[in-house]
């Protein structure tokens, strides 16, 4: 018969979340596995299934004894329904694998973690019988994370953060950075952007946005010089570093081998297009081009030409019938940033595979100013489509009475193009209805 006490308890199991500060006590052996102490075992069962996890150790619901359940998960071969009470672990080799790790005591928080590859355990059943089971991949790193419970150890004591390098120069690649900065499965021990660069009407020299976010941080940060055609200095400077992984983000520069295979993890590039459509510098722009519903991101492994690498990860996002170049950009941007930490986190743990781009491959090639210029002789949804595409740069611009005009906003009603935002040079942007009332003599040869 179970006494009050423990039916007390039971009501109130309930897993404590980090940083609680009875998950660093040291556990206390079990004297004897009784029918109370079974009936807090079941009662753990159903809480860790509940909770998706495939282990629960005592300490996580506030009883300071030595034991945990597990089983579950994906292959529940790997991990079978067990309870292991005073566990004794020796590691059976030296050899430590990399793996991805969550804990119900840390939600969504995933780790790339190192354990024992092989161990043996030695402690009782729920039935006081004593066994020993040698473990190995998987299983072997739950029974790990679940004994850490035991002796007051979380996981976060166990990671070493993925030395990272990032690689970009445009305010998204800034702000999915900022994403990476504030995950503690990395540290960055280098950012690469490109060179300062004259800028806006006056052409005043100014850093690339990444290159103002790593002096923000306090990170250490390399620029590209024009000049270093084969990069020989950065490699350098990377061999010296010894990193874990290097993302590209948005970086002007097709790197060699020589850089790409520095890392103890192959070289990543996000990409905001589902290769092998639109390689290349404008792939925003070219699915706004082309009308298409859905665009999307991809993680691939680099190589030495363009875009061609296999892909890690893929992911639709749809576009709008408002979106120009800059909300899609922003839209991709802010996807990416949620997503891609965990991602590079799986990729390190063995989660994610590389595979060969399929389909036939397009190209979006880096679009210059006087790409923006309005072909009128195509449909009046390709020129509202172009419209949307080109803003805010290039800008799609169109030349009445040898003045350039950009157009900043359009839409169709039906199928006829109506202007909505105009701009002329030196001037604010004017209404259609404004542009008509000031200078009549150019709205005339524009759709108002």
């Amino acid at each position: 018969m179970l006494n009050f006490g423990i039916l007390s308890l039971m009501k109130k199991l309930k897993i404590l979340v980090a940083p609680h500060p009875l998950l660093r006590e040291k556990a206390k052996e079990v004297g004897r596995v009784d029918e109370s102490l079974k009936a807090v075992i079941a009662q753990m069962f159903k809480i860790m299934k509940a909770s998706k996890g495939v282990g629960l150790a005592a300490p996580q619901l506030a009883i300071s004894k030595r034991f945990f359940v597990m089983g579950g998960g994906e292959d529940e071969e790997k991990v079978p329904f067990q309870t292991w009470v005073n566990p004794f672990i020796k590691p059976l080799t030296r050899k430590k694998v990399m793996g991805v790790e969550g804990c119900l005591s840390f939600p969504g928080l995933e780790l790339p973690i190192l354990r024992f590859a092989k161990i043996k355990v030695r402690g009782k059943d729920e039935e006081n019988r004593p066994k020993e089971v040698i473990y190995e991949g998987y299983a072997a790193r739950v029974i790990q994370h679940e004994f850490d419970h035991l002796e007051g150890v979380l996981f976060t004591d166990r990671l070493k953060p993925l030395k990272l390098v990032l690689m970009g120069s445009p305010e998204f690649s800034a702000a999915v950075f900022e994403a990476i900065y504030a995950h503690p499965a990395f540290e960055i021990v280098l950012v690469v952007s490109e060179s300062d660069k004259p800028k806006g009407r006056g052409l005043k020299i100014q850093p690339t946005p990444v290159s103002q976010w790593a002096e923000r941080r306090g990170l250490p940060l390399y620029k590209v010089a024009k000049e270093d055609k084969s990069l020989s200095k950065l490699e350098q400077k990377l061999k010296k570093l010894h990193p874990d992984l290097l993302l590209v983000c948005a970086f002007n520069r097709i790197l060699p081998p020589a850089i790409l295979n520095i890392p103890k993890y192959p070289a990543l590039n996000l990409h905001y297009s589902l290769l092998p459509k639109y390689r290349g510098a404008s792939p925003v722009q070219a699915a706004l081009l082309a009308g298409d519903a859905y665009t999307g991101i991809s993680l691939m492994q680099m190589d030495e030409h363009l875009d061609t690498g296999p892909i890690v990860y893929q992911e639709k996002v749809e576009i709008l019938p408002s979106d120009n170049s800059e909300s899609l950009t922003w839209e991709l941007t802010q996807k990416s940033s949620q997503i891609l930490p965990s991602l590079l986190v799986y990729f390190v743990g063995g989660l994610l595979k590389a595979e060969p781009q399929k389909g036939s491959a397009s190209y979006a090639p880096r679009l210059k100013k006087e790409d923006g210029k309005i072909d009128w002789q195509k449909s009046p949804a390709e020129i509202e489509r172009f419209i949307r595409a080109m803003a805010p740069w290039p800008g799609a611009y169109t030349e009445v009475a040898g003045q350039t005009i950009k157009i900043l906003k359009s839409h169709l009603e039906g199928e006829k193009l109506l202007i909505d935002m105009l701009q002329l040079p030196g001037k604010k942007p004017i209404s259609a209805e404004g542009f008509k009332r000031n200078y009549k003599s150019l709205a005339l040869t524009l759709p108002l």
